[in-house]
């Protein structure tokens, strides 16, 4: 299964989460590397059931995120949190999200004190920005346009992380006509409304971002690739703090 993300965790181990053809699997490792748990999560009710990131909660148990999909003939995605007890793996909560017909995912996750944000997709051409308490109930979710471009076709946010103004800066990338491009999002921890909003679109290659990192002069690194065909090159996107 390929690995998707992973943490060290307070008591100096480390959690990471991947998925196969229909599973996803989290697995507690030590400091060594030896294996302390492995959990695979499944949903007889879904086709397949992904974990895309994982956070560790305050009470000190973990918190996976991810998405489930339905079975043929209505295929579409649901936003998956599921909890996971930090000694045995086994499974305390695994709430989903959805509005009937359209996609839902969780790809990012990052921890707000005792509440949870995490991002994602939103149907065909926005992005799922979600916030739960510590008890994994909503507390708001907004489905964020990335451009007001009419062209979009496609748009998915890959990576959160937290400002040094405890807000949240979200990184992904959208597809319209001229193929895909990277964006960078600020969100209000309060309310998910947007503070700003950049694009970096190059009509003659596709630039994906995959992670973003505030840097020390309180700006943002976006890391990703950009498509040369036959060739692919890793990139980097650095910006100002606005």
């Amino acid at each position: 299964d390929p690995l998707y993300d992973g943490m060290e965790t307070t008591d100096g181990n480390f959690v990471i989460v991947a998925f196969g053809a229909t599973t996803g699997t989290a697995i507690k490792l030590n400091s060594a590397g030896a294996v302390v748990w492995t959990k695979t999560y499944t949903n007889a009710s879904y086709a397949r059931s992904i974990l895309t990131s994982v956070v560790e909660m305050n009470d000190g148990n973990y918190l996976c995120g991810g998405y489930v999909i339905t079975s043929p003939p209505t295929v579409y995605t649901k936003a998956l949190l599921v909890k996971l007890d930090k000694n045995t793996g086994n499974i305390l909560a695994q709430p989903l999200f959805s509005v009937a017909g359209t996609d839902f995912s969780i790809n990012s996750l990052v921890s707000d004190g005792s509440n949870y944000i995490g991002t994602g997709s939103y149907g065909a051409d926005k992005c799922l920005v979600i916030k739960v308490n510590q008890s994994l109930v909503q507390v708001w979710r907004v489905a964020r346009a990335i451009t007001n471009d009419s062209t979009v076709t496609s748009a998915t946010s890959t990576s959160i992380k937290k400002t040094k103004d405890n807000n949240f800066v979200i990184a992904g990338y959208y597809g319209d006509a001229d193929g895909k491009h990277s964006f960078l999002t600020k969100v209000n921890t309060s309310n998910g409304s947007q503070i700003f909003s950049r694009n970096f679109k190059d009509p003659a290659t596709d630039r994906l971002s995959y992670s973003v990192e505030p840097t020390y002069d309180g700006g943002y690194a976006l890391i990703g690739y950009h498509d040369e065909s036959p060739d692919y090159n890793t990139h980097i996107i650095k910006t100002d703090a606005a």
